[in-house]
């Protein structure tokens, strides 16, 4: 958490105004009316920081999964592209994408994880690595409903 919060800091310490202006939405901005330029500039920087907290922390929640999955069962960082993490287990390859919670892409980024978990199982076949292979969206938080199954992975 400390790599975490070093980050965030270093992240406000590099923001610049015109850096933010670029990448975001100008029209929200002006829908909003703000009453001053400083209300406009604090509203620019917190969405910035906001969404970069985000990213910052899904890395280290990332970190923290595959460090105690690496004590409790062998685990390891994947090495493939789009997989956050691997471990055998009862005869079972675990490929997991991990995630901080259920709510966390868009149905396009949702089926480019189904992708890349079907990608993944035809590699390790052909590898004949191991014959089954379960592919899990692991949420860090949140519940998803009762139906685990999604068809290419739980």
């Amino acid at each position: 958490m400390n790599e975490f919060d070093s980050s965030r800091l270093n992240k406000a310490r590099n923001l610049r105004l015109g850096n933010i202006l670029k990448r975001k939405n100008p029209y929200l901005f002006r829908y909003k009316s703000f009453d001053s330029l400083t209300n406009f500039v604090k509203s620019l920087t917190d969405a910035t920081l906001s969404s970069s907290e985000e990213t910052l922390f899904g890395n280290a929640l990332e970190k923290i999964a595959v460090g105690i999955c690496k004590q409790s069962y062998g685990g390891r960082k994947s090495m493939v592209q789009g997989v956050d993490l691997e471990f055998e287990r009862n005869e079972i390859l675990h490929i997991i994408s991990i995630k901080s919670g259920p709510n966390w892409g868009n149905a396009s980024q949702k089926n480019q994880m189904k992708a890349i978990f079907r990608k993944a199982r035809q590699d390790y076949h052909q590898g004949a690595s191991k014959s089954q292979i379960r592919a899990i969206e692991g949420c860090c938080y949140g519940k998803t409903g009762k139906n685990f199954d999604k068809g290419t992975h739980q």
